[in-house]
Formats: C-alpha cells, structure tokens, sequence
C-alpha cells in the first residue's frame, strides 16, 4: 500500500489490490528484533504513512477503485470509514492443487519441528528458539530444524547455545524449494510466531499436512484456525514463549489433537488457499463488479 496504482487513471471499472504490508510490529517486542529489526520496522512505518501524502494516486484509486482487495483483515480494517464498506480481505498467497498431500499424518513422539523462512527479525525465530528450549524441559527428544538464511543466523545460532539448545536445533541453510517442500513431508510440526503480514511458507506446511504453532497476528493468524493448529495471542513476550512452548507440547502428548491437525490443515488448504478457489472467488467478484458497472442507470 506504499504506490498508488496507474491502472486507477483508466476510464474503466478498477479493482485495486491485493494491497497490504507487512503490519507494525508492537514496541514491547522490540528487544526481540534487534536493531536492525527495529529500523527496519521504524521505516516501514513512516514510508506508510507519508505515501497518500506524496503519491496522490493512492488518493485516486481510493476513491476510483469499484472494489479494494486487502491481504488480510488487519490490513482491511485499517482503511477508512468510507472506503472500507467496499473492501473484502483476499488471500494474495495459494497453491497448486498438485502440492496438497491427500493422507495427514499420525502423531509421532518426540517431534521433529520446522521453521522455514529467511532469518529476518520479523520472521520472530528468537521467539521459536526460546519456546523450543521451554518444551525440551518435558520433551527432551524434539528437534528442530530452521530453514533458510539471513543477517540473523550468526545471532541466532549464538542464541541457541545461550540457551543449551544447539545439539537439538540444525540450522540447514538456504535450499531449494523442493528440498523445503520434502522436509515439510519429513517433520511434524510447523513452528512460525512471524509478526509478517502474508507467510506463504505457512499455507505450504499446511498443504503437507503439518499442524501449525503461530502467533494470532497477521497473515499465519489468518490462515491458521482451530481446526489446524494452535495460536499463540499476541500479550507479552515471555507469555507468548510460554504459549508457544506449551503449544508444542500439547501436540507431542496428545496423539487425538495431532491427528486432527495434521487432517485439518490439509481441508483447510483444499478448501480456502488452493488457486482453483482463489480464481473463483475472483471471477465472481469481476463478474459482479461488471454487472454493476453496465446496470442501467436509476
């Protein structure tokens, strides 16, 4: 929501979006980010809220736009009163049908979680270490594995051994996306408290049939309902790790609740984030916004 689209200056009916950002992140967990975490929130934030000010085709297609697709409900519910009456939230992010897995998985004790993403502040990784580090303290045969790389890793990596827990947490690197895709298949859990506004790599999971951990905030606590994994509510950060940690543990003991995760993930995939299901949802919306526009006249 940073430019305003030129598509806005055409004389025809103008449906703008996906639009969305990533949301700010509270100040409370500022000491989690590190520095750059914060500038890097601190700019995002500004950039937001000079745009209208300086691109005056955000304002056109505000008031242009037949429709205003958002990524997310946070990001839907922060526009204005006369524009948010013709908004609906759309997920920017799906899948192919030939990635979704047809069998969920059956609970497996200890757990082998995942964390898959590029090691930024926002992707909250100090919060998955520190979690996983409480639940070793009752299920001292879990492991975890973090995908992907970043400014983060060297931080992270030291975190780990700060707090005991490097000899159970591989830090794999960077790697294809099929070798993500097959590590999904060989885990158990999805471990994700990122603070981003979308999160692709959390339908993914999903689609391999992986229960999710995640915090109730941005696009993960959308995609993610009770049906499929367990959110975490964003309070404070030492309660969120607690939540976490406790999260984790409840799908190592409890074999019923994991089973039905595992299945639920799958349906929720099937039924909201395949393509097949998007482009519908987008062909009714056209064909609506079409039937407005050539109405006849009152």
């Amino acid at each position: 929501m940073y430019m305003g689209p030129w598509l806005a200056l055409l004389p025809l009916p103008f449906v703008w979006g996906p639009i969305g950002a990533n949301p700010d992140i509270p100040r409370q967990f500022y000491p989690l980010m590190g520095s750059s975490g914060v500038k890097d929130n601190q700019l995002r934030f500004g950039i937001r809220k000079i745009s209208p000010l300086i691109d005056p085709l955000i304002s056109i297609a505000r008031k242009r736009a037949k429709r205003i697709l958002t990524i997310n409900e946070e990001v839907r519910k922060r526009l204005k009163h006369n524009i948010i009456t013709k908004s609906l939230s759309i997920s920017q992010n799906a899948i192919d049908k030939s990635f979704l897995v047809e069998k969920s998985k059956a609970s497996n004790n200890p757990l082998k979680i995942l964390s898959a993403g590029q090691l930024v502040s926002i992707k909250g990784y100090r919060l998955s270490l520190a979690a996983f580090a409480k639940h070793l303290s009752s299920h001292a045969a879990s492991k975890l594995e973090i995908i992907g790389d970043g400014p983060q890793k060297n931080e992270l990596m030291q975190l780990s051994s700060e707090l005991g827990v490097a000899n159970k947490v591989v830090f794999t690197g960077q790697v294809s996306r099929n070798k993500v895709l097959q590590a999904m298949m060989e885990s158990d859990v999805f471990l994700f408290p990122s603070f981003e506004g979308a999160g692709m790599v959390v339908i993914e999971a999903m689609a391999k049939g992986l229960p999710v951990v995640c915090l109730d905030f941005g696009g993960p606590g959308e995609y993610v309902t009770e049906e499929c994994g367990i959110k975490v509510p964003l309070t404070e950060p030492l309660a969120i790790i607690q939540g976490l940690a406790d999260a984790l543990s409840r799908l190592a003991s409890d074999s019923v609740l994991y089973a039905r995760f595992a299945a639920g993930a799958i349906e929720r995939v099937r039924e909201h984030y395949l393509w097949d299901r998007v482009g519908e949802r987008l062909n009714a919306l056209y064909q609506e916004v079409y039937a407005e526009a050539n109405a006849p006249k009152k």
